[in-house]
């Protein structure tokens, strides 16, 4: 989640917008706390209870990150974990915008 906060802001990329999507059925306090311990500040979370938004994409595991590009068209999914400031990552993603 940090390095998905800092993405968020990364200077290097334009028109970028990040939705993190809860599926669990935490409050938005304790969400909010979550946020507030990893200081994720420049993120807004949402809230996906009873999971529509799961079931629309077809989520087989979590974390999962699904990229879309202008048009709403899926273009990459990761499933897992990924460092989100990894410059590779980071370079492939402006070369797509």
């Amino acid at each position: 989640m940090p390095s998905l906060n800092r993405l968020q802001v990364n200077q290097k990329l334009k028109n970028l917008k990040i939705y993190p999507i809860n599926i669990g059925k935490e409050n938005l306090n304790k969400v909010k706390s979550f946020f507030a311990e990893l200081d994720i500040n420049n993120l807004e979370p949402y809230f996906d209870n009873p999971s529509t938004l799961a079931k629309t994409f077809s989520l087989r595991g979590l974390p999962t990150t699904i990229l879309l590009n202008s048009r709403g068209e899926e273009f990459a999914r990761i499933i897992g974990s990924i460092n989100f400031d990894d410059e590779n990552f980071i370079k492939w993603l402006k070369n797509l915008s």
